[in-house]
C-alpha cells in the first residue's frame, strides 16, 4: 500500500501511518484509525513500562535487599519493599514511584528524542542480548531435565494467551517509520520474513522446552523468569537481570518515537513540535503510575493486546491494502482490459495528499 502511492514505488516519500490512513480511508475512518493507533502504541509502550520498572525493583531487593520509593496514595511519604512474591515488592493497593521508576526513565527518556536511525547502535547491542540469554535459557532449561508430560498441548486456563501472543507480534505498526529510514538497500521482505522467522523460533524454542523444564506453573501468576530465579545460580540471575534491559528498555524510546512521528505529521505549525515531542515522551511514564502496583501489566497486555493492537496491526493494515487495490490496482487493470484502448491509456491514479515538509523539522 505503500509503495503504490505515486512517486513512492522505493519509498521515496516520508509516509507514516497517519498519512496511510488520510490517504486511503474517509475522513471519519482516518480519525478513528489514528485514535486506535495511538491508543495502540501508547498501551504497548505502558505496559513495557511497566515491566521494566517490576523488574529494575526486583533487581534491587536481589542486590540491596530492597527497593524504596515515594508513595503518593493511599499516604504520601518515602517507602521501602523487600517482597519476591508479588509483582512488585510493594502492597498491590499502594501507589508510588519507585526507584526502579526513576532509574529507568533516566535511561529510556533521552533516547525517546532521538530519531530511529540514531537508536541503530543501542539495538544492535540489545539483539545481541537478547540471543544470549536465549540460548542460556536453553542450555539452563536442558540441565534440569525436561519432561514432555509438564506441557500439554490444551492447558486448563488460556485467557491470557490470545492478548500477549498479540502483543508480542504488534510490530506491524511500526513498519512505516522504519521504512522512512531504513537503508535503501535493505531488503524489506528479507528483512520482515527473516525476523518473523528467528522471533517464532525463539517463542517456541523457550515455551515448550521452558516448560518442560519445571513443574507445571500455567495456572499460577509465575512466569519463566520467576522460575529461573527460584532456582538460583549466578548464571541464571545475570539473564534475568539483562533481558529486561535489553529487550523492554530499548523498546520504550521506539515505541515513543514512532508516536513522535505520527503525531509531528499532523502539524501545520511547526513551533509546538518541541512541546508535542516532550509531551509524547514523558506523558506515558506518568500515565504507567497507576497501573504499576498489582496486576496492571496483564491488565494492559490483555486488553490492550486483544482490543487496540489487534485493530491496529492486524485490521487496519488490512483495509489499507484493500483500499490501495482499490483505488490503483483494480480501476487500472479494468480499464486495461476494456475494449477501448484510449481510456486505458488515460488513466491516472490519484494523488497522494503529502505532509507539509515544513513540519518535519524536528525529524531532520
Amino acid at each position: 500500500a505503500i509503495a503504490l502511492i505515486p512517486g513512492n514505488s522505493n519509498f521515496e516519500l516520508r509516509m507514516e501511518f497517519q498519512n496511510l490512513a488520510q490517504h486511503y480511508f474517509s475522513r471519519q475512518a482516518y480519525l478513528w484509525a489514528q485514535l486506535v493507533f495511538q491508543l495502540s502504541v501508547l498501551t504497548v509502550l505502558m505496559s513495557t513500562i511497566i515491566q521494566s520498572v517490576q523488574s529494575l525493583d526486583g533487581i534491587f531487593v536481589d542486590i540491596f535487599g530492597k527497593s524504596c520509593g515515594l508513595e503518593v496514595y493511599p499516604a504520601v511519604g518515602f517507602v521501602c519493599g523487600g517482597d519476591h512474591s508479588g509483582e512488585t515488592p510493594f502492597p498491590s493497593n499502594h501507589y508510588l514511584i519507585s526507584a526502579g521508576f526513576v532509574a529507568c526513565g533516566i535511561i529510556c527518556i533521552p533516547l525517546g528524542y532521538w530519531n530511529l536511525d540514531d537508536n541503530i547502535m543501542v539495538q544492535n547491542v540489545a539483539t545481541t542480548l537478547i540471543f544470549v540469554c536465549a540460548s542460556v535459557w536453553m542450555g539452563l532449561s536442558f540441565s534440569f531435565g525436561l519432561e514432555t508430560d509438564r506441557t500439554p498441548i490444551i492447558g486448563s486456563d488460556t485467557s491470557q494467551v490470545l492478548g500477549v501472543t498479540v502483543f508480542n507480534f504488534a510490530f506491524v505498526f511500526t513498519l512505516p517509520s522504519w521504512l522512512n529510514e531504513k537503508k535503501r538497500d535493505t531488503s524489506v521482505t528479507g528483512v520482515i520474513v527473516s525476523a518473523m522467522a528467528i522471533g517464532v523460533a525463539i517463542f517456541f524454542a523457550i515455551g515448550v522446552i521452558g516448560g518442560m523444564a519445571f513443574e507445571p506453573y500455567y495456572e499460577s501468576s509465575d512466569d519463566f523468569l520467576a522460575k529461573l530465579r527460584e532456582h538460583g545460580g549466578t548464571v541464571a540471575m545475570a539473564s534475568i537481570y539483562v533481558y529486561p534491559i535489553a529487550c523492554n528498555w530499548t523498546s520504550i524510546p521506539i515505541l515513543c518515537i514512532v508516536m513522535r512521528y505520527n503525531f509531528l505529521q499532523m502539524l501545520e505549525n511547526n513551533s509546538y513540535a518541541k512541546l508535542l515531542t516532550s509531551l509524547v515522551v514523558i506523558a506515558p511514564w506518568v500515565l504507567s503510575l497507576p497501573f504499576y502496583p498489582g496486576s496492571g501489566f496483564d491488565t494492559l497486555c490483555n486488553w490492550g493486546g486483544i482490543v487496540f493492537a489487534t485493530l491496529a496491526n492486524f485490521i487496519f493494515p488490512v483495509a489499507i491494502y484493500v483500499s490501495a487495490l482499490k483505488m490503483y490496482i483494480i480501476p487500472k487493470e479494468d480499464l486495461l482490459s476494456d475494449s477501448n484502448s484510449e481510456r486505458a491509456s488515460d488513466y491516472s491514479p490519484p494523488m497522494p495528499s503529502l505532509p507539509d515538509e515544513s513540519g518535519l523539522g524536528m525529524l531532520k
